[in-house]
């Protein structure tokens, strides 16, 4: 089962408006563009998509768009299977599921623009938006710097990413060697911790002084100490984390404001393992651990931030945009491929990892990938599986969907 749709990012005035369509073919876009001696073929892009993911996974869901239009969506499968409980749910362009890893890009999207409005450059030291109490600053976590995180070079080890985790983290002594890269989730994790603290409009140092005491302990005259006024903490920083996100990242893309869970979801898509009829699984509420990971959002709404991001500068301005792309700020990869250079961020995600604080008791391999990438030639695309074992991640998916699509 497939379905195709017409949607419109960037019409005048950068509204959205959608307009069905049942045939994949003469939307909106041409079906070839020329580059040199070869010419990209958006019918074969979309149909290389179909093949490598129809009858591959529990479901797919992908948007592809040219300069902010969207000129091709679909999906096969379901979001809901056949063999859960209110089961037999299509997986459609517009289903939320959980993209992983790709929350990474919605994160520092945030920081940057953040730091665009402030004037920063990204060198300052992260201990200066972390919690003053954490005594980050007499640590070696000192040397450490926003840009640093948002690279993966800040010499983390792998880490638990909730607040208790980061906070003994930032008072461990250990020494932590910058400027290598190592790819960990806790990098971003402590992002969601500096966004809060970095907010123009929220004022976080301040809210922490009340819950010192005089003699600056933490805690000391909350009700239920230490450990209530680090929950009344914990849950601020994840409140300005969420609403920066909205703020500066989904508003701008149209997007209507989202928290890091399925509530509000009428059957949210699960997440299996291929080739199995093991239940459908879903990590639930990540308010407390979004940042690193933890949003979801369907492919249409993945894709718009692309084509915001790539041909506006109401999420970043140019300069940014630049730098974003020139030091990998917020991607996984910037990858030579025909035409020029792609940008995109990959996520995946297993059943085996749990919930950041706890694992299952059993694990049965079922999980997601996830990607969006900008592409050289003024196309932006989105795609999401909800099932391992049928496929590779969808990085070394689209990337050969996308390069096989150049025909003479």
């Amino acid at each position: 089962m497939k379905k195709t749709a017409k949607l419109i990012f960037l019409a005048a005035g950068f509204s959205i408006a959608a307009l069905s369509c049942k045939k994949k073919d003469n939307i909106i876009a041409s079906a070839k563009e020329a580059t040199n001696q070869e010419q990209f073929n958006i019918d074969t892009f979309e149909q290389n998509i179909i093949n490598a993911l129809s009858g591959k996974t529990v479901g797919y869901s992908y948007s592809i768009s040219k300069k902010g239009t969207v000129v091709r969506n679909g999906a096969g499968g379901f979001a809901v299977a056949p063999w859960d409980a209110g089961g037999g749910v299509p997986h459609n362009p517009k289903k939320r599921q959980e993209i992983a890893s790709c929350s990474k890009t919605i994160t520092a999207l945030a920081l940057l623009s953040i730091l665009q409005e402030r004037g920063m450059n990204g060198d300052e030291g992260a201990y200066k938006y972390m919690p003053v109490h954490w005594d980050a600053e007499y640590t070696s976590f000192i040397k450490i710097s926003l840009k640093d995180l948002i690279k993966h070079e800040s010499g983390l080890p792998a880490w638990g990413i909730g607040y208790n985790n980061l906070r003994s983290l930032a008072n461990n002594y250990s020494e932590f060697k910058q400027g290598t890269y190592d790819y960990q989730n806790v990098n971003y994790a402590y992002l969601r911790v500096a966004i809060a603290y970095a907010s123009p409009t929220a004022n976080l140092k301040a809210y922490e002084k009340s819950l010192t005491n005089a003699w600056g302990v933490f805690g000391a005259d909350v009700r239920g100490g230490y450990d209530e006024a680090s929950r009344l903490l914990d849950s601020a920083i994840s409140s300005i984390y969420i609403n920066e996100v909205n703020k500066r990242v989904f508003s701008p893309s149209g997007i209507p404001f989202t928290k890091p869970s399925a509530d509000g979801e009428v059957a949210p898509t699960l997440n299996y393992k291929f080739d199995s009829q093991a239940p459908g699984f879903i990590k639930g509420d990540m308010t407390k651990y979004v940042g690193s990971t933890g949003w979801r959002l369907s492919t249409t709404e993945q894709n718009a931030i692309m084509a915001y991001l790539k041909h506006t500068t109401k999420i970043i301005g140019e300069d940014w945009k630049q730098k974003m792309n020139d030091e990998l700020l917020g991607w996984s990869q910037g990858r030579d491929v025909k035409g020029g250079k792609a940008y995109l961020h990959g996520g995946y995600h297993n059943d085996m990892f749990g919930m950041p604080d706890k694992k299952p008791a059993v694990s049965f391999q079922r999980g997601c990938f996830a990607v969006h990438i900008i592409f050289p030639n003024n196309y932006e695309c989105a795609v999401q599986v909800n099932s391992l074992g049928g496929t590779n991640n969808m990085e070394s998916t689209v990337i050969p969907c996308y390069e096989n699509a150049w025909v003479k």
